[in-house]
């Protein structure tokens, strides 16, 4: 499937900017999709939104598209600030953490899908997987982001931009009663 922009604005609303995003993380997202049954959808809204489509720093500087904290010392990392609330609490605050850096996007896609794939943390979201909606909720249940409106973000990235779309070729389940709400 392809992504295309038309005039400044294109399908759901894409610039070229944003087409040209999804466009060129499309092909490895589907493989995952494939290969380890997460829903393209979900993939690509959390890349939009924790890399503001590609434009942060962090994916700029790091090719980190998913907030990836790097907890091995051993890993190349890069300290930059970053925004968590505590638990309970809808305040932000700004700390510093150490974050993995990649040499693709392609690299940090992999290590995503292999962590949400395998890490016992997430075996709720891998559960409802045919459902987007519901493994974008399991996500932040599971505590994937410390946003106590992560879901919602996702879900909103979601509608707006009809990703769920993607999720067709691998039989999930699309067609969710909250795709339309």
């Amino acid at each position: 499937m392809t992504v295309r922009a038309r005039g400044a604005r294109g399908r759901a609303g894409l610039t070229r900017r944003q087409a040209a995003f999804l466009a060129g993380l499309l092909p490895a997202v589907e493989r995952l999709q494939q290969r380890y049954g997460l829903p393209a959808s979900v993939v690509l809204a959390q890349a939009i939104l924790e890399s503001n489509w590609g434009q942060s720093r962090l994916a700029r500087v790091a090719k980190n598209l998913f907030g990836i904290k790097a907890v091995n010392r051993h890993v190349e990392a890069v300290t930059l600030p970053t925004v968590e609330f505590d638990a309970g609490s809808d305040r932000p605050r700004i700390v510093p953490a150490r974050f993995a850096v990649y040499a693709s996007y392609e690299d940090c896609l992999g290590d995503y899908a292999r962590l949400l794939a395998f890490a016992p943390r997430y075996a709720a979201a891998r559960a409802v997987a045919r459902d987007p909606f519901a493994f974008a909720e399991q996500l932040e249940a599971c505590g994937y982001a410390t946003d106590p409106g992560y879901a919602a973000k996702l879900a909103r990235l979601i509608r707006r931009y009809g990703l769920t779309r993607f999720d067709r070729k691998a039989g999930i389940d699309a067609t969710d009663r909250r795709e339309e709400t």
